[in-house]
């Protein structure tokens, strides 16, 4: 199954690297830099998964995470972070992905999303 997969990143290199994870996955991606460009994706077409990429300052991956679910309620969400982040109480994310990750990482995580579609 070749999944749609949005990648909300605010770093332009990291965003360029995680869309080429992506599509040599055989997968399509669309990536995005902010939460009004994410809001506009989500409106606009279907996806399957959103990686969301958490600024260590900025903790709006979780809000985003929720209104991925609001908007298209079959999403997948995936928190990217550097840090640690808590995964207690967060029915919202579906999976975390840790900075740095490898093609490998990323493969695991979608593949543990959507098991027997790979």
């Amino acid at each position: 199954m070749r999944l749609s997969v949005l990648l909300i990143e605010p770093d332009l290199s990291t965003l360029d690297i995680m869309a080429d994870m992506v599509t040599a996955l055989g997968h399509r991606a669309i990536g995005v830099l902010t939460t009004a460009m994410a809001i506009g994706a989500l409106q606009a077409i279907k996806v399957d998964v959103a990686i969301i990429g958490l600024a260590p300052d900025d903790p709006d991956g979780i809000a985003i995470a929720a209104l991925a679910k609001s908007h298209q309620p079959g999403i997948k969400t995936v928190v990217s972070s550097g840090k640690h982040v808590s995964r207690i109480a967060m029915p919202t994310i579906d999976a975390f992905l840790n900075k740095p990750f490898s093609i490998d990482d990323m493969r695991k995580t979608l593949q543990a999303l959507y098991p027997g579609d790979r």
